[in-house]
């Protein structure tokens, strides 16, 4: 009995652990002056691979032609990264799939692009511009970061959705913290 006991902790206390904040999430976030666990959700939202039955932001995620895909490794996910770029090809990159068609200019090159930890500042940039630019109103915030902005129906239905589903990963991220 006290095996299964153990085993069933175990399981929730892992559960809850992959929810928490990293700790370089909450550096990124300090320094952007953005919340720290609406910043991880969004990275998980973006960028999520599922592992051992939970998401977990991936940092070797792309998004082409807005068709996910998830690599192994840096040099594996720069190749087609360079590829996509040769063809013209809309693409995200990285933990919070920053745009390169809108945002290259963010990075010195495609590489940098996959650095996380330039990735997760370049996402912490864009989020607390969409922030400011939004008078300090999340909601609107995390709905811009996904759509760019809510200027057509089509745009607000999308921004409504992507809030949701980061709003859900909110709730689990609050929910590891107590």
């Amino acid at each position: 009995m006290k095996i299964l006991i153990l085993i069933f902790l175990s399981y929730f206390s892992c559960a809850n652990a992959s929810y928490q904040v990293p700790l370089n999430y909450k550096k990124v976030a300090n320094y952007y002056d953005i919340p720290a666990d609406v910043f991880y959700a969004l990275s998980i939202v973006e960028s999520g691979k599922m592992q051992n039955g939970q998401k977990y932001p991936w940092a070797w995620t792309l998004n082409i032609e807005s068709n996910a895909f998830y690599y192994e490794n840096r040099e594996d996910a720069f190749n087609a990264l360079v590829s996509a770029i040769l063809h013209d090809k809309q693409v995200d990159i990285g933990y919070m799939q920053v745009s390169w068609n809108y945002h290259r200019d963010i990075f010195r090159n495609a590489w940098d692009a996959l650095d996380p930890a330039l990735n997760l500042k370049a996402g912490a940039l864009i989020f607390a511009n969409e922030l400011k630019k939004s008078g300090g109103n999340i909601d609107i915030a995390i709905g811009h970061y996904h759509t760019g902005s809510s200027n057509t129906i089509e745009r607000k239905n999308r921004a409504k959705k992507y809030r949701q589903v980061v709003k859900n990963f909110l709730l689990k991220i609050k929910k590891a913290k107590s």
